[in-house]
């Protein structure tokens, strides 16, 4: 009789072990699957990892490109910029020289007009600017320079 009882309680132990073996099979079943799964997403992440990485070289090459092409546009400005400071200060200087040399015949011009058209004349003399033919007249010495600056700021367009 304990031989029966024995034999029954490993029989029951045997069948409980093999329900608990049919579901371990089925739970490892469905890790592998979640495996194949796990692994093609992450062979996706890797691939995208590869193409932004490519992507920011790319960015950063264009964008060192980038700014050396705007640093020397930038030098050009500059000294374009300084040249035509320079233009504009001996406009300056060169207006001033011709107002001096015709402000006695202004005068006398003015005089010999009514007071209204006087007044009208001595403002718009005051407001207008000399012309570049007359500029070049009185310092014919310094036209090269104004042609070469006029030729280097065609070519920069």
């Amino acid at each position: 009789m304990i031989t029966m009882i024995l034999d029954t309680v490993i029989a029951v132990l045997l069948g409980v072990t093999i329900l608990y073996a049919i579901r371990l099979d089925r739970r490892l079943k469905t890790l592998r699957q979640g495996r194949g799964e796990m692994q093609a997403l992450l062979n996706g992440i890797q691939e995208m990892t590869t193409r932004a990485e490519a992507g920011i070289a790319q960015f950063k090459t264009v964008t060192v490109d980038g700014a050396a092409e705007l640093q020397a546009r930038v030098r050009s400005a500059d000294v374009l910029r300084s040249d035509l400071a320079m233009l504009i200060e001996r406009a300056e200087r060169m207006a001033e020289r011709l107002q001096e040399a015709t402000r006695p015949a202004r005068a006398g011009q003015l005089s010999e007009m009514t007071p209204s058209v006087a007044e009208r004349t001595s403002a718009a003399a005051r407001t207008q600017r000399p012309r570049a033919a007359n500029l070049s007249a009185v310092e014919p010495e310094e036209a090269p320079v104004e042609t070469a600056f006029v030729k280097a700021l065609r070519r920069a367009r």
